[in-house]
């Protein structure tokens, strides 16, 4: 695995030397790396090795949104953002420096995701791919991920996260890896851990992967949640569904996304947008003139803006350019599209 790594150079978005962000990226490169720890004895080949993988994640890192959040919803955070604090703990660990670099504010958002991205009730925020339940979550990797990041409430997620279950192979954690079973059996902070409440921020706006999540009120899933996107038709394993939102009342999902169904060849080719579940038709999104949201990047959001107060959260985006010019949007304001607002407010819903 590593000899075709280091030597061949087709494989732009494993190694990172495309610009285009591809959350695979810091799952690959965390078994890579681990793979180079435990393996490799050379000091020549592993200088080459560590190097390239650095400049792999660092092509992750700046294609990745300033705010941490990840495109593909929470379920493939913990193979993007949690597999980089591997990566990065691994490297710190091997070096014996450079814990400098947790300090990051890309770094440390990283670790938010997850808090702002909980509905409750094994409930999470759902868009493109991401199931609406979590099926792979890692909380001992998040539980490391917040401590060492000097940020408490992450911490508190994640061992809410874990409930009463067992700290090390919880029964409805799977599939598991044998990394992270071990991670969290060699981790006496993790198991002696007490059990902690979710924090459940109250409201929260990501400016670069333009999703909104805003609940009725803080540290609770009584009450309203709503979540919205602007971004664009082209994100990792993308659906046409620029503007779509959620909407959860006490922690029960009602208006929905209805996800991806099980993969199969199309899903992965130029016939995926064939798939009725990847069209915008089938998002709560409107159909213009008998038009839907065609894929690519160049269909988005413009002017996408968040107003947060209390009580009160909204979202504004123009749509115009989300459309083809056949659907005949024209333009409102500066930017030059219809705009379109979703709000929720404590009493005004």
């Amino acid at each position: 695995m590593l000899g075709p790594y280091l030597e061949r150079s087709e494989w732009g978005w494993y190694d990172g030397s495309t610009a285009k962000l591809n959350n695979w990226n810091p799952w690959i490169h965390s078994d890579l790396l681990l793979a180079t720890a435990l393996t490799v004895e050379d000091r020549a080949s592993r200088a080459a090795l560590v190097g390239k993988i650095v400049r792999g994640l660092d092509h992750y890192l700046a294609a990745q949104p300033a705010d941490g959040g990840c495109d593909e919803g929470p379920h493939y955070w913990w193979r993007a953002g949690a597999s980089l604090f591997e990566c990065l703990e691994l490297l710190i660990s091997l070096l014996g420096t450079g814990e400098a670099v947790l300090t990051e504010p890309l770094i440390r958002d990283t670790a938010r995701y997850p808090l702002l991205m909980h509905v409750g009730d094994g409930w999470s925020v759902s868009f493109a791919d991401g199931p609406a339940r979590l099926r792979e979550a890692a909380p001992a990797v998040l539980y490391r991920y917040g401590l060492r990041t000097g940020q408490p409430d992450v911490a508190a997620h994640a061992r809410a996260l874990r409930g009463t279950a067992d700290p090390v192979l919880p029964e409805d954690a799977t599939p598991y890896d044998l990394r992270r079973v071990l991670g969290a059996l060699l981790d006496p902070a993790w198991r002696a851990a007490e059990e902690a409440a979710l924090p459940l921020p109250g409201q929260g706006w990501l400016p670069g992967t333009q999703v909104l999540v805003a609940r009725e009120a803080e540290g609770t899933t009584r009450g309203l949640l709503l979540a919205a996107k602007g971004g664009h038709n082209d994100e990792s394993h993308n659906h046409n569904d620029v503007g779509s939102f959620l909407v959860a009342v006490d922690a029960r999902p009602l208006i929905i996304d209805v996800g991806v169904g099980t993969y199969r060849r199309e899903t992965f080719g130029r016939e995926r947008y064939g798939i009725w579940s990847m069209t915008s038709a089938y998002h709560n999104v409107p159909e213009v003139n008998g038009h839907g949201q065609p894929p690519g990047r160049d269909f988005a959001a413009r002017g996408a803006r968040a107003e947060l107060a209390p009580g009160r959260a909204a979202l504004t985006l123009d749509l115009a350019g989300a459309y083809p010019a056949r659907a005949g949007l024209r333009g409102l304001g500066a930017h030059g599209g219809a705009g379109t607002e979703r709000g929720a407010a404590r009493g005004d819903p």
